[in-house]
């Protein structure tokens, strides 16, 4: 795949303080591609590094909003090699602010390697004097660096509603840290599954049924988003001030064309018309040799005309019901507008808070100290507004 052009100056490159390992951030050239992979694989682990690379058109090439905003794209060199050290991805993405609508950077797939974690400082940096920007799934050290630049918390992205089905993959995770390197991959989820209750998993929170409901509904799959949505979107949306865009254009890019998600979209019709849609998608957490283990559930969109409709519940209840499948340990949640949370709870969701995929932001071109973001009733956000979700997302 051709990686994206970048017409950055240099004045945006930094050099190390340290002289004996000297590195220096610079904009990303095809040269470094082989040492980025790398450089992912050895945080991420090779499976989800793999997903980084595939996507790799699609994020920046094919990206619909990148005429309006260049992608941007770093990496952090030992001077004298083409060795990447760390690096940082950045993506365009429509967000409303306030009713007005401004090409962001969604800031991303952030890595350092240990002896150089003080880049983290110059990559961060970057995507703060690329505001209007939002950020995700960062390591709370790299939150504490861009509040300090002037971003602030978007309301509602620390509040988590998740449903315990299982401990399976998480026991197995438990297990796993017990075992030689070479023999993990025989704990498997399933395997644990069949193991007393009382082993590995004594701590984890109690489990609930798959929900269900008598509610009888028209839901069917959505293989594409067009005008119908469209006419949803700006009925449901009409209220909120701030969010990312999700025109079906946004919507096809980053639910149907990614080439590392399959995700689950199904619509609510009433009378033929399309009154709601939920999207979903599973995710597989690590264990401690960066091997896939644990499979988890997220309902990344929930967007209708009446939150509170016994036809959403129908809806919620068949994308859940889709989700778990896989036999998820938990189907979880993110940010969604207050007026769905009585339906989550009925359901069988408990709130919690998780930084997992908190977003920061600053959407205005300039640094702006003491920045307020409005309420968690003005924004619509969801775990899908993160590009961390999408490494680990199948």
């Amino acid at each position: 795949m051709a990686a994206p052009q970048h017409r950055v100056g240099s004045q945006l490159a930094l050099e190390s303080v340290l002289p004996h390992r000297k590195v220096t951030v610079v904009p990303f050239e095809p040269a470094h591609r082989a040492g980025m992979i790398a450089l992912w694989q050895r945080h991420f682990g090779a499976w989800t590094a793999e997903r980084f690379d595939r996507r790799w058109d699609w994020q920046f090439n094919t990206n619909p909003f990148k005429n309006d905003r260049e992608p941007g794209l770093f990496v952090a060199v030992r001077e004298g090699t083409q060795d990447v050290v760390g690096a940082m991805t950045a993506t365009p993405v429509p967000l409303r602010y306030e009713g007005s609508v401004r090409t962001s950077l969604c800031g991303g797939a952030l890595a350092v390697d240990e002896p150089y974690r003080g880049r983290c400082m110059d990559l961060a940096r970057l995507l703060v004097k690329s505001s209007p920007a939002i950020a995700g799934g960062l390591h709370p050290s790299v939150r504490t660096i861009v509040k300090h630049f002037g971003f602030a918390y978007v309301p509602g992205s620390t509040r988590r509603f998740v449903l315990w089905l299982r401990h399976d993959g998480s026991r197995a995770r438990q297990l796993r840290r017990h075992l030689r390197r070479s023999m993990t991959a025989l704990a498997t989820p399933r395997l644990v599954s069949l193991l007393p209750k009382n082993l590995f998993g004594r701590a984890l929170p109690k489990t609930s049924a798959l929900p269900s409901t008598q509610v009888r509904a028209d839901i069917r799959p959505i293989d594409r988003f067009g005008a119908d949505y469209d006419a949803l979107w700006q009925r449901a949306s009409a209220s909120i001030s701030c969010t990312i865009e999700r025109s079906s254009t946004y919507m096809n890019w980053r639910h149907v064309d990614c080439p590392t998600q399959t995700s689950i979209r199904l619509g609510l019709y009433e009378n033929g018309v399309l009154k709601a849609i939920a999207i979903g998608a599973n995710r597989i957490e690590h264990d401690w040799t960066l091997t896939p283990c644990v499979m988890q559930g997220e309902i990344t969109e929930l967007i209708a005309d009446e939150p509170g409709s016994p036809g959403v519940e129908a809806l919620v209840v068949e994308l859940v019901r889709r989700i778990d499948a896989r036999r998820c340990d938990t189907i979880g949640t993110l940010g969604l507008r207050p007026e769905y949370h009585a339906l989550l709870r009925r359901l069988g969701f408990a709130d919690s808070t998780d930084e997992s995929f908190a977003m920061v932001a600053n959407p205005f071109k300039e640094r702006v100290r003491n920045l307020d973001l409005k309420t968690e009733e003005q924004w619509l956000i969801s775990a899908a507004d993160s590009d961390a979700l999408y490494g680990e997302t199948i």
